[in-house]
């Protein structure tokens, strides 16, 4: 709601300030900008009201001088003061006075001490705003501590070693001391061995149905080790003697699975981001017919599992985060969004800084995108492509590991139908790079270039001059083969071209899990960037994993690798949070998963499986 109401505001500043002199355009965005249901990013825990007081209206201008009124000073409380008053303009009918200065707004002495907050302020909905209902803090010995009724109870399949089973009380399954400070929490521990038939299930039954339909999803404070499945129990996937309405293949529940660590932590699970195992009939997940809140073990492994302060949650009150261009970009800063970290749609956005739960600073603007470079072109097609690559599943040995979507076998006119994921003209206008424009680390793997001035195509593989590979003597510095719809676009064989790298015309990227890939290694692709990916990382828990390359070639490999020194770590579960930093330091987040919601299933029947993008939010843009 405020997001909307954000943007709005933008808008309408926007176009105020094409009309206005350049000093007022801070002045005014600050006055647009700051509702009183908002609040600033510094942390500010004082009581006083959140604003200062604006400063007063500037003087009139003398007549025939050209003199400007200046406004008053905002007084002290919160981080930002609201914007003064507009000076009269001088009259005259001679040289007329300019018009008189916005009083500026003053930082307050609360907050983060005296200064008060930032000059860039994060525009956070108020989590004192936002609605919730209790389901449970485990607090009570009579039952759910929440309105819906109901109760707590274990289960497993008889292979898996549990406890507790059966009901939960004190000291049998509710223990302390709970998140937040709180007397208790639910806990739970499993020994499941590989291939059990369904594991250990902990499991609320509502005494109802409770229609959840007006919240948007579910929170609870977590923390322990293991990954196991929340489940929202449906009537859908529930058979008709269970009070459901499925009549084949049930219990495929939607859930999402969560990453646990040895802190509490509040986790926020959105109805919207929950899926099907896959194993059960598809069926949309309704929130007006929820049973049951059920928490699975069921991978091969062991479980220590706590759990506590569950409840519906809404969004009202918690915007998306917008950034406030008022200020210099890409420089480093303290300052972050703590109203942000539990919100998965609200990674905090500052023109200064990128919040994604723990503050890592920006990369500063990198301009070392090459330009203006000449060279030669041949023909290629994609059955001439690197052998020291990997060739499963449809990625046909590409060193920018980008899949195939189809290709023809030899030089001739089957040539022109090859066609790679992300690629211009349909998947037809790509190319190979020389070694020595590639990059060691495959730096510009997907970056589009325009030949010509007219011709843009994406660069998808390496055209290698370079020692312990296959050696090709025309791929030079400047030099790059061109797809058969390329060559063609350009005008034949082994023209002369000047090239430079430009943005790409891409809508949303794709993600592309390679063959191999497993919970301990994994090789992750990915196609249509508007700019090539310098850093990848992937959220596991609380902390970021970074991908790595091989030299020259462009897959990001997370997990142990013996050819990448230093490498370590795992695939995490889905869904996956990706942050992608580009050549410019532009920062992109991202969310993907898999489409059965399990681990990585990159290929089927041969053909590279796509992951689409769930949301991408774009970052504030270094300046050029």
């Amino acid at each position: 709601m405020y997001g909307r109401l954000v943007r709005s505001l933008l808008d309408l500043g926007n176009g105020l300030m094409s009309h206005l002199p350049a000093w007022s355009a801070p002045l005014l965005l600050s006055a647009l900008l700051v509702p009183s249901a908002l609040i600033g990013c510094a942390n500010d825990q004082d009581t006083t009201p959140p604003f200062g007081a604006g400063g007063g209206t500037g003087g009139d201008g003398q007549l025939g001088t050209g003199s400007m009124g200046n406004g008053g000073i905002g007084s002290g409380g919160g981080p930002v003061g609201n914007a003064g008053g507009t000076g009269n303009v001088g009259g005259g009918l001679q040289n007329a006075g300019g018009s008189g200065n916005a009083g500026g707004g003053g930082f307050g002495s609360g907050g983060d001490g005296a200064g008060g907050g930032p000059p860039s302020i994060c525009l956070v909905g108020d989590p004192n705003t936002m609605n919730s209902e209790l389901i449970d803090d485990m607090e009570s010995e009579a039952g759910i501590s929440g309105t819906q009724g109901g109760t707590w109870y274990a289960s497993n399949d008889g292979a898996t070693q549990q406890s507790p089973t059966g009901g939960f009380g004190r000291n049998a399954g509710i223990e302390g001391p709970g998140a937040n400070g709180s007397s208790y929490a639910l806990h739970t521990t499993a020994q499941v061995p590989n291939n059990a038939e369904w594991g250990a299930t902990v499991q609320l039954d509502f005494a109802q149905t409770v229609n959840a339909s007006k919240w948007d999803g579910v929170r609870v404070w977590v923390k322990g080790s293991g990954s196991p499945r929340l489940n929202l129990v449906t009537a859908g996937t529930l058979p008709t003697d269970q009070g459901g309405t499925c009549q084949n293949n049930c219990y495929d529940s939607h859930g999402v699975r969560l990453s646990l660590s040895g802190e509490w932590k509040q986790v926020k699970i959105p109805f919207d981001t929950l899926l099907q195992e896959g194993f059960g009939t598809k069926i949309n997940f309704d929130p007006a017919t929820l049973k049951a809140i059920a928490l699975q073990m069921k991978t091969g492994g062991s479980y220590d599992v706590w759990i506590d302060s569950i409840e519906f949650y809404a969004e009202e009150g918690m915007p998306d985060c917008a950034n406030y261009p008022g200020d210099s970009r890409c420089e480093p800063t303290t300052e972050y969004c703590s109203e942000c970290s539990q919100d998965p749609r609200c990674e905090c956005l500052l023109s200064t800084c990128v919040e994604t739960g723990i503050l890592e600073g920006p990369l500063a603007c990198k301009q070392d995108v090459l330009r203006n470079r000449n060279g030669g072109s041949t023909r290629y097609w994609i059955s001439q492509a690197s052998s020291d690559r990997d060739t499963s599943g449809g990625y046909e040995a590409l060193g920018c590991g980008f899949p195939v979507i189809s290709k023809g076998h030899d030089q001739g006119s089957a040539a022109s139908q090859d066609k790679v994921v992300g690629a211009p003209g349909g998947g037809t206008l790509f190319g190979a790079l020389n070694s020595a424009d590639f990059g060691q680390n495959a730096a510009l793997c997907g970056a589009c270039v325009l030949i010509n001035d007219r011709v843009k195509i994406q660069i998808v593989d390496e055209c290698p001059n370079r020692q312990g590979a296959q050696g090709n003597p025309s791929c030079v510095s400047g030099h790059i083969d061109l797809s058969v719809a390329a060559a063609n676009a350009v005008g034949g064989d082994n023209p002369g071209i000047s090239w430079k790298v430009v943005e790409c015309d891409n809508a949303a990227p794709e993600y592309f899990w390679h063959w191999d890939t497993t919970t301990f290694w994994g090789a992750l692709s990915i196609a249509g960037l508007k700019w090539p990916a310098a850093r990848v990382e992937l959220k596991d828990g609380d902390q970021w994993l970074e991908g790595k390359r091989k030299p020259y070639w462009g897959a990001w490999i997370f997990g142990k690798d013996d050819q990448i020194p230093g490498s370590s770590g795992n695939v995490p579960p889905p869904p996956w949070t990706v942050r992608i930093t580009d050549i410019h330091g532009q920062v992109m987040l991202d969310k993907f998963t898999s489409p059965n919601g399990q681990a990585p299933n990159p290929v089927q029947n041969g053909t590279a499986v796509p992951y689409p993008s769930l949301g991408m939010i774009q970052l504030p843009m270094c300046s050029q």
